[in-house]
């Protein structure tokens, strides 16, 4: 088998559609994810993934007809309310990403296995982050600081340049090990003061202060 195009040699299976069965409940996340384990061994494979679910779309500016269609819809909406009714809605809008933008590299350390860890961050979060790594043979478990160190390496960082933002105590040792940053964030796993107590050198109570990092 030729390895060197990945998209020739998986051409016949890549493009197909998924299939949802109508008796049968969706699997979890963890279980597909644990199914499609086997494949990380196929040369190539990987690369190809990232590719695939690298997003690059720009801001789409609406046209008249869909501004309009739009416009009616928030009418209906704000007629319900005005009748009584509190109808739930769905919003998906366009937010410049700053960090990328400013020329942040952005990263996941994990201490999920890593095939559930490259899914569920490529399912949820497409072309957000450089480098997605999960507990593997090569990536011990955090507070072991191995894993954040060749991370650096592999996206050419130092140390002292590189924040590590997470939820746990571990999270606050891993990042001091490696000689990072620590911070921790306010709604996760872990209470503050387990945070305090680990070293965290910041506290952020939402993403958006990450920006004034």
């Amino acid at each position: 088998m030729n390895n060197d195009n990945p998209k020739k040699v998986y051409a016949d299976i890549i493009d197909l559609p998924h299939h949802q069965s109508a008796k049968r409940k969706q699997m979890s996340l963890y279980d597909r994810a644990a199914q499609f384990a086997p494949f990380s061994a196929l040369s190539g494979y990987d690369d190809m993934v990232r590719e695939e679910s690298r997003l690059t779309d720009e801001k789409e500016e609406l046209s008249e007809h869909e501004t309009e269609l739009l416009n009616r819809k928030l009418g209906l909406i704000n007629d319900a309310v005005d009748d009584g009714y509190t109808p739930e809605i769905t919003v998906i809008c366009f937010t410049p990403d700053k960090l990328k933008a400013g020329g942040a590299k952005l990263g996941v350390l994990s201490n999920k296995f890593d095939a559930a860890t490259r899914f569920v961050i490529a399912e949820q979060f497409p072309g957000v982050f450089d480098i997605v790594w999960g507990e593997g043979p090569d990536v011990p478990r955090k507070p072991d600081p191995t894993g954040l160190l060749n991370m650096m390496a592999e996206l050419g960082v130092e140390p002292e340049r590189v924040a590590y933002i997470g939820d746990s105590g571990g999270d606050m040792t891993v990042a001091h090990a490696a000689g990072c940053t620590a911070i921790g964030v306010t709604w996760g796993y872990r209470s503050v003061e387990v945070l305090e107590a680990a070293g965290a050198d910041m506290l952020i109570d939402t993403p958006s202060q990450l920006y004034n990092v």
